[in-house]
């Protein structure tokens, strides 16, 4: 799909028929115990004064490489989750086992529909190289049937592009992911809690598409309602041309539409920008990343529905 006015493509096996992007290749976690969204409280899933909910989320985007199937995301989503599950064992009554139970301990969930997925899986920090410094990335083996669960695919990780697509005049960079701004917890007719989630693509040209880096950077006219990226955080960077595309990277970080402070005093107020980072996908790079990736280690799952079905 080809839009002339601000002269971006998304290439069909991407578009949704509309302006916007399939989110089949990724989806929301919330770094949860298993009962904060059986029970969920709904000031803990709203943005607060600082911008940021109580409970922090994130994107995990799913990856085929050489005919094998991983869970990618940023590191920092990782360290989030390790973080609350140290200070969870730090602050716990002394009459508490030690380990805590899994049961007792932060996860990433996904809800989707009446369930609660539990992507129950060990992440592990990739190591720099020479040509990559400090990635942000964790990676993880998929459960056997996670995927078909929770209705998503793999992006297959192609070759770098090559000199043809970086200097098309249309080549596109799109960044998606579930941002924490626009969750919403709600209640159904049947007083049962529904989770509502913001799946986001931002779309325009690459300001830097190299190995060792990419920013996409442009000046946009209309935000449509979307300001704050914090969530977007291991969702897939995306680049399209009219008759191809492939995975990019791995969106890193992402400054609001809406500066809160502008860099310039007479900057436009009204100025609203796209400007998001990703961790470039080599395949070199990836390969090394996943050579001495662990066999998938198995964790007791603790998916359950949502709701009590009707009998």
């Amino acid at each position: 799909m080809y839009n002339t006015k601000n002269r971006y493509v998304i290439h069909d096996d991407l578009s949704d028929g509309k302006e916007g992007v399939v989110p089949d290749f990724c989806v929301h976690v919330y770094i949860v115990k298993k009962d904060q969204l059986l029970m969920p409280i709904e000031e803990d899933f709203a943005s607060g004064e600082s911008g940021l909910p109580k409970v922090r989320s994130g994107t995990v985007t799913f990856v085929k490489y050489n005919d094998d199937d991983y869970a990618v995301t940023c590191h920092h989503v990782i360290n989030e989750l390790d973080s609350s599950n140290a200070e969870l064992e730090k602050n716990a009554p002394e009459y508490y086992s030690r380990p805590m139970p899994d049961i007792a301990k932060y996860h990433l969930f996904t809800a989707i529909g009446e369930f609660q997925y539990h992507l129950n899986t060990v992440f592990h920090r990739v190591e720099e190289g020479f040509s990559v410094l400090n990635p942000d990335i964790s990676i993880a083996r998929i459960p056997p049937g996670f995927l078909k669960d929770i209705g998503r695919r793999c992006v297959s990780l192609s070759d770098f592009p090559g000199n043809d697509v970086l200097d098309d005049d249309v080549l596109t960079g799109i960044a998606c992911g579930f941002t924490e701004e626009g969750r919403s917890l709600r209640t159904n007719g049947l007083g049962q809690s529904v989770f509502g989630k913001a799946f986001v693509s931002a779309k325009c040209r690459f300001n830097t598409f190299s190995e060792q880096h990419i920013r996409l950077f442009e000046n946009i006219e209309d935000h449509k309602g979307v300001n704050v990226l914090s969530g977007m955080s291991g969702g897939p960077l995306f680049w399209s041309v009219e008759d191809k595309w492939g995975l990019a990277g791995i969106v890193t970080d992402g400054g609001d539409l809406k500066p809160r402070y502008q860099d310039i005093e007479d900057e436009d107020d009204d100025q609203h920008r796209i400007n998001i980072v990703a961790q470039p996908l080599h395949p070199d790079n990836f390969s090394r990343w996943i050579e001495n990736l662990p066999e998938y280690e198995p964790i007791s799952s603790l998916s359950s529905r949502l709701h009590i079905p009707n009998t």
